[in-house]
């Protein structure tokens, strides 16, 4: 037998090709996979924790500083009050007469001229009155702060609903302290000194 051409090739498969019109099927070469269900392992739960339903009493932890939180606490109600005090002192205070209330100058009421901190510590207490309704701070006649307390009763027209009260916030530093000092001719404090401060101006 010769060797085959290229051209020899090629005239065979056109020759062959009416013969394979369809493509040939396919087959396993090893047979079918057979479709076998996977088998999960069973589920193994962990066993449960015993839970004593009454454990041992334990104490709460306390909390560092606590004691100290509630102590200021105490002090600044204490101050609260002495303030409310004052205020009603001074404003000749007559619950059955709100109407007779006179007012005190917002300045001459909380600032007090031998110390800067305990000034700052009225206006502080001060907010507390007026934030609770009893009292109230408004402009007199000549668009100057005044203070004045507020009866505790819905038929009072002195009275201040907390619901419709209005905030605002002040900056004061030393040297508007000292200006208002000099301006409004204050020597004495309507809040007596709660103690000696260490950072009291004793040269104005």
């Amino acid at each position: 037998v010769g060797k085959v051409t290229l051209a020899q090739w090629q005239e065979f498969g056109k020759d062959t090709s009416k013969l394979f019109r369809r493509a040939p099927p396919f087959h396993f070469m090893l047979g079918a996979f057979d479709r076998v269900p996977v088998v999960k392992p069973p589920r193994t739960l962990p066993a449960p924790k015993h839970v004593d339903k009454e454990g041992p009493e334990t104490k709460p932890t306390n909390i560092p500083g606590h004691e100290k939180i509630n102590a200021v606490t105490e002090v600044t109600t204490e101050a609260v009050e002495n303030v409310l005090s004052y205020l009603h002192s001074l404003c000749s205070w007559d619950p059955d007469k709100p109407e007779d209330v006179v007012p005190i100058g917002f300045f001459e009421f909380v600032v007090n001229p031998r110390s800067f901190s305990q000034t700052v510590e009225n206006i502080f207490h001060l907010s507390f009155l007026v934030k609770d309704g009893h009292a109230s701070i408004s402009l007199d006649s000549d668009k100057l702060p005044v203070v004045a307390p507020c009866h505790e009763s819905t038929d009072s027209q002195n009275w201040v609903d907390p619901n419709t009260k209005q905030q605002a916030f002040i900056s004061l530093d030393i040297a508007d302290w000292k200006e208002i000092i000099k301006v409004f001719e204050i020597t004495e404090a309507a809040i007596p000194d709660r103690s000696t401060d260490s950072d009291s101006a004793r040269a104005l």
